[in-house]
């Protein structure tokens, strides 16, 4: 798998911490507040000065915003969702944050290129360290040994019996803790309804040209369909293989001689997709 050239990145501008399950419902409840003076924030919101920060940050990284107001896309799960009690709405953030590599560099990069099924905190910095320097990206090691950590504090679950202090990825089940490592869910992930992997499936081909896409490139492309969900190849095939029905056609799955590829017969609206999760 080639490796992605890009032109920005960004390791930082968390704060060190890592996004709360009930920060971003107080953004929504309130985008003035994230919007307006720092003094206010903090009044509105009832976090302090590096949390508003790191808010701000993690609303960025998450692609929430347009022109300092949510994005269509945000207000629609937002207002269907707004304290995000939902799984389809925590899966269709984090394909949001892995596929930003410009402001949230190490989520793309991990989920698509890097996809180590198990590791520790240091041999995924080791692997960070290499590909800034492969980019020649000069970070300082300080700054990737934390958004390392909190990377993995994002998606690690903790026993918490105040569910909105919990991070905002934990629910999804990617990431477990055994000793001194860290392990891939490839097979135990929570559940993807068939409304949002459409959804997510039309978000991850929204920029391709031309009416075919191989299968291959949904599995081990820069932007790997696969890979970002947690995937086993058979639960991908088996989720793409849905679409031709949910879709009515619009979207087929075939294989001809061992070749499996996917058919565009009709373009779908993003927005439209989205909603029909939330019906």
């Amino acid at each position: 798998m080639s490796a992605t050239k890009v032109t920005k990145t960004s390791f930082s501008g968390h704060e060190k911490f890592e996004c709360k399950m009930s920060w971003l419902p107080l953004a929504y409840k309130d985008i003035d507040a994230i919007n307006d003076n720092l003094e206010t924030a903090i009044t509105i919101t009832g976090l302090g000065s590096n949390k508003v920060k790191s808010l701000r940050q993690w609303i960025t990284k998450l692609t929430l915003l347009d022109g300092g107001n949510f994005t269509e896309h945000a207000e629609l799960i937002f207002s269907n969702d707004p304290y995000l009690e939902k799984l389809d709405s925590l899966w269709i953030l984090h394909v949001y944050i892995t596929q930003n590599i410009e402001k949230a560099t190490l989520y793309h990069l991990f989920f698509n290129e890097f996809y180590m099924p198990t590791f520790t905190k240091e041999s995924l910095l080791d692997r960070t360290q290499i590909w800034c320097e492969q980019n020649i990206k000069k970070m300082s090691k300080n700054t990737l040994e934390s958004d390392v950590s909190v990377f993995i504090n994002m998606y690690l679950k903790k026993n918490t019996k105040n569910e909105y202090s919990s991070s905002l990825f934990g629910d999804l089940n990617l990431l477990n803790k055994v000793d001194n490592e860290y392990v891939l869910n490839i097979k135990n992930a929570s559940e993807i309804s068939d409304n949002a992997f459409l959804y997510i499936f039309l978000y991850f081909i929204r920029n391709h040209e031309g009416k075919t896409i191989s299968i291959k490139d949904l599995q081990v492309g820069n932007r790997s369909l696969q890979y970002t969900l947690a995937l086993t190849e058979e639960k991908l095939l088996e989720k793409l293989e849905g679409l031709t029905k949910l879709s009515n056609g619009a979207i087929v799955y075939q294989e001809a001689a061992g070749i499996k590829q996917i058919y565009i017969e009709q373009t779908l609206k993003l927005n439209e997709a989205l909603a029909n999760i939330y019906k």
